[in-house]
């Protein structure tokens, strides 16, 4: 009899746990809608909880992985799906093995598209080209990245200099431009 009683409260263990997993709140990566991650200000009276060492992955449609880590984080009760990152650096790995890294001072990061803006002394890198600049966004649901203000290209071939670089993830193809159409890409050739 006693071991039908054991059995029992296992058995509601079991119950009570598979419930409660269920129930609590488990984030999933899924993509929902774009925000906007704009540096913005934060009220006085919002709750802000910091967290430190920040990890997040996640896949795309397409079964790129991205990764993306911070020194620290603020959340802030009234938005939970963005932090303000500190200290920032991520990765997409595409399927053929090759990556893009990025690098920042500064990033907002939405939880739930994990579409980010970096900003503030912002690297980046694919294969042998490097690109710095003020800001650049991530649009996952398009398969971007913008490359945004005081844009420095350089490669072996040489440097380039532009307030814009538009970059299809699918195609690794670029747009290049300027504010001012009136302005011209600075192009510098190594010899």
């Amino acid at each position: 009899m006693i071991s039908y009683i054991k059995y029992f409260f296992y058995l509601i263990l079991i119950i009570v746990s598979i419930i409660f997993f269920f129930s609590s709140d488990y984030e999933v990566d899924n993509v929902v809608q774009k925000e906007n991650l704009e540096p913005e200000n934060i009220g006085a009276n919002d709750s802000l909880n910091i967290i430190e060492n920040i990890n997040y992955s996640s896949l795309d449609k397409d079964g790129n992985k991205y990764l993306i880590t911070a020194e620290t984080g603020e959340i802030y009760q009234n938005n939970f799906n963005n932090i303000k990152m500190k200290y920032v650096s991520a990765k997409i790995i595409f399927l053929n093995q090759e990556y893009l890294e990025i690098k920042s001072n500064y990033a907002n990061y939405n939880r739930e598209t994990s579409e980010t803006l970096f900003y503030n002394e912002v690297l980046s890198s694919y294969l042998d080209n490097k690109i710095s600049s003020n800001k650049l966004q991530l649009l996952f649901d398009d398969k971007l990245a913008k490359i945004k203000d005081n844009v420095v290209y350089m490669s072996k071939q040489g440097k380039l200099e532009a307030d814009e670089v538009l970059l299809d993830l699918r195609t690794k193809k670029a747009k290049i431009s300027m504010n001012n159409s009136e302005e011209k890409i600075k192009i510098s050739y190594l010899n």
